[in-house]
């Protein structure tokens, strides 16, 4: 099934499959908010990005199975695993499936947004001052040492922008105050 005859809602269990055909992943997925899950390879774990890099992604065939709701999404997640398992396939699924974050609890959503709240703010991450010192020492010792000054100094002399790339960058900081 092609991405334009997916509905644009509702829930669905989806195969990686092998060039051969023989399945190796099988996962659940929604329509609503994250799009079209089961065409990206790099979520996964290790072990799935290994199969996919061998084959090649283009080569990867994908199969998708609507289902009625989200609920029997995951019991098809799991008895697909369970099936496919015993049936002597090696998947690149670490669990039996089921386990996604679906409906989490108002308890869970104040968790996870405090956690973020102390991590990230705006794509700027925050450190604690314990973490500064430690970035700083680090910092001060990689810069400190000669041959990598003399390193860093080589990269940068080595790269030649023309003409035409440089105006673009000059036209890009155009209005910016602090660039």
């Amino acid at each position: 099934m092609s991405d334009t005859q997916l509905p644009k809602e509702g829930f669905y269990v989806y195969l990686h499959c092998r060039p051969d055909g023989t399945p190796f992943y099988v996962g659940k997925g929604s329509h609503s908010g994250r799009g079209n899950r089961h065409l990206k390879f790099n979520q996964r774990n290790e072990y799935h990005t290994r199969i996919a890099n061998k084959y090649g992604r283009k080569n990867i065939g994908v199969l998708v199975f609507e289902m009625a709701d989200e609920k029997s999404a995951f019991a098809c997640e799991i008895a697909l695993i369970k099936l496919f398992r015993q049936l002597g396939f090696e998947l690149a699924n670490l669990t039996d499936g089921g386990e996604g974050y679906s409906n989490p609890s108002a308890e869970s959503l104040a968790r996870r947004s405090a956690s973020r709240k102390l991590c990230t703010t705006r794509f700027i991450t925050v450190h604690t001052p314990e973490a500064k010192l430690k970035i700083g020492e680090a910092s001060l010792r990689l810069w400190s040492n000669p041959e990598h000054r003399a390193k860093m100094s080589a990269i940068g002399k080595a790269r030649v922008f023309t003409d035409e790339h440089r105006a673009r960058i000059s036209a890009g900081k155009k209005g910016h105050k602090n660039v």
